[in-house]
């Protein structure tokens, strides 16, 4: 029995061009709460989407870690741009910082801002994000559900500001072994971040040997894959995995029977 296709979009990026506002900010040095201009850019965020009939985002802790590392390179590093000081994309930072996370799409906006306030700060970023399209975009988007969003001080009343927008299916809460061996079994645990049923939701095991003959509950197989139930406790739920599949890379990915988003968490059996 083979799989059916891989579902079309599997990492969508969508990157506006930087925003910039405001003329040159006045030599003071102010000490506001950064954390209260993130709540309020992401309650301004849900505002304007439910001006517009649209869901609010939900937050994500991981994705304001993310956001946060990235305006603060901004400010120490001395570059403006979603390209890092390390010339890494924001979905190669996603993937190096933030593996855990199965997300399905992701996208990035950036902005500077001047306020004297943590009112004006975070008003003045979403004012420059909505008059650019690209921003706007990400901002009012159906293809998301969480967002997170980190603010760094830069100089006098200059601040930086980036979000982080994903569609994810669940996130990996259970530590990854790095001494597995071949035979063994690994637990893994997930957190359910997406819209598919509980009964549809499968976790995906790609194995190293393509021609490993994977027997399914029910006496069906697949070649080189397994689709398994996970077990379910509230929002959490739970994969055992038989490493069977040759040594190598194991690849876990979610989806529903037969179909996958080839977003990977991996471990090696040796």
């Amino acid at each position: 029995m083979k799989p059916r296709s891989i579902i079309q979009i599997v990492s969508v990026l969508l990157f506006a061009v930087p925003a910039l506002l405001g003329s040159r900010p006045p030599n003071m040095m102010l000490h506001l709460d950064v954390a209260r201009i993130e709540l309020e850019v992401f309650r301004l965020v849900n505002w304007a989407r439910a001006e517009r009939g649209l869901d609010s985002y939900r937050y994500d802790d991981g994705l304001a870690d993310l956001a946060r590392r990235h305006s603060g390179n901004m400010r120490d590093f001395r570059f403006f741009s979603h390209t890092d000081h390390e010339a890494h994309s924001p979905d190669q930072r996603r993937l190096k910082y933030y593996p855990e996370l199965l997300a399905v799409r992701f996208a990035e906006n950036i902005a500077t801002g001047f306020g004297t306030t943590e009112s004006e700060i975070a008003f003045n970023l979403m004012e420059s994000w909505m008059n650019s399209p690209g921003h706007r975009a990400n901002i009012l988007s159906s293809d998301f559900t969480h967002i997170g969003v980190g603010i760094a001080h830069a100089a006098a009343t200059k601040y930086f500001g980036t979000q982080n927008f994903a569609f994810p299916l669940g996130k990996l809460v259970s530590p990854v072994k790095t001494d597995v061996r071949y035979g063994q079994r690994v637990e893994l645990e997930f957190k359910s971040m997406g819209n598919l049923p509980k009964d549809k939701l499968r976790v995906i095991v790609v194995y190293p040997d393509a021609n490993a003959k994977i027997v399914q509950g029910d006496g069906s197989y697949y070649m080189g894959k397994s689709f398994l139930r996970p077990k379910w406790r509230d929002d959490m739920f739970r994969a055992s995995i038989r490493c069977v599949g040759g040594r190598g890379t194991y690849k876990i990915a979610l989806g529903s029977d037969g179909e996958y988003y080839p977003i990977f968490i991996e471990f090696r059996v040796y």
